[in-house]
C-alpha cells in the first residue's frame, strides 16, 4: 500500500512564520527542523520570495494528500505494485537556484526522489492535471523501485511512455524519434534523454548536444510505444 507523508500544512506554518534573518530566521530554522525530523521537504525554497503559501492552501482546501493517496493506490494496483511505500508532495518555486527544465529534468530521470509529487506553485490548479501528475509520478515511484532511475534512453522511453499513457496523456509515433531511438536508445546519457523528450531547443538552453528532433516529440513517440503495448 502506498501512504501519504503530509508535507502541505506543515510547510504552510513554516511559510508563515518570518523569513527575516536570512539563515537565522524563524523560518528557515524551522525548515531545517523539519528536514532533520526527516520530513521530505527538500523540494521546498523555504526562503523563495514567491507566493507559494497561497498555493500549498488551495492544495490543502482541495484535499490533495488524500486524493494523491486514491489515485496513487489504484494507479499503483493497475500496475501490479504491490509493495508499501510513501509519497509526497514538493511545491516548488522558480528562482536563483531552481530553473523548471532543470529540476524536472534532474526528478524524472536521476530518481533522486521518486515518491516525490512535484507541483509547481504557479500552475493553475486544475484538479485533472494535478491527478494525472499523480498518475505519472507513481508509475515512475514503480519503475525506479524495480531498477532505479532510468539507464538509458530506451529505459526513459519506456518509463516516461508508461507514465504518460497511464495518465491519459495523448501519444503518437514518430519517424524522427523511431529514428533517433534507434541509434541512440542504449545511450546512457542524461544530454540525450534531455534532447530525445524535450527538444533541440531546451537541449542547446542546457549545454547538450541536439538530436533533431523537436519540442515534445519524443514524449509523443514514447506514449505513442507505451500504448502499441
Amino acid at each position: 500500500m502506498i501512504e501519504v507523508e503530509s508535507t502541505l500544512e506543515l510547510m504552510a506554518r513554516i511559510y508563515r512564520l518570518s523569513a527575516v534573518g536570512g539563515a537565522n530566521s524563524d523560518r528557515f530554522t524551522a525548515y531545517v527542523a523539519a528536514g532533520h525530523s526527516r520530513a521530505p521537504v527538500q523540494g521546498y525554497n523555504p526562503m523563495t520570495s514567491q507566493p507559494v503559501l497561497a498555493t500549498i492552501e488551495a492544495l490543502v482546501l482541495a484535499g490533495a494528500e488524500d486524493r494523491l493517496c486514491d489515485v496513487a493506490n489504484r494507479t499503483a494496483q493497475r500496475l501490479g505494485y504491490e509493495a508499501d511505500d510513501v509519497m509526497h508532495f514538493s511545491i516548488a518555486a522558480t528562482g536563483m537556484w531552481t530553473d523548471r527544465l532543470a529540476t524536472e529534468v534532474e526528478h524524472r530521470f536521476l530518481g533522486r526522489d521518486p515518491g516525490g509529487v512535484i507541483w509547481w506553485y504557479d500552475d493553475p490548479l486544475d484538479l485533472q492535471i494535478l491527478d494525472s501528475e499523480m498518475i505519472a509520478q507513481t508509475v515512475r515511484l514503480v519503475f525506479q523501485r524495480a531498477g532505479g532511475a532510468p539507464k538509458t534512453l530506451l529505459a526513459a522511453v519506456q518509463q516516461e511512455g508508461t507514465a504518460g499513457a497511464q495518465a491519459g496523456r495523448p501519444g503518437r509515433l514518430h519517424s524522427a524519434a523511431a529514428e533517433v531511438l534507434e541509434v541512440l536508445g542504449g545511450d546512457p546519457s542524461l544530454a540525450t534523454m534531455v534532447a530525445f523528450f524535450y527538444g533541440d531547443k531546451a537541449a542547446s538552453t542546457m549545454g547538450f548536444a541536439p538530436v533533431g528532433i523537436g519540442t515534445g516529440i519524443g514524449l509523443e513517440h514514447s506514449i505513442g510505444l507505451a500504448k502499441l503495448g
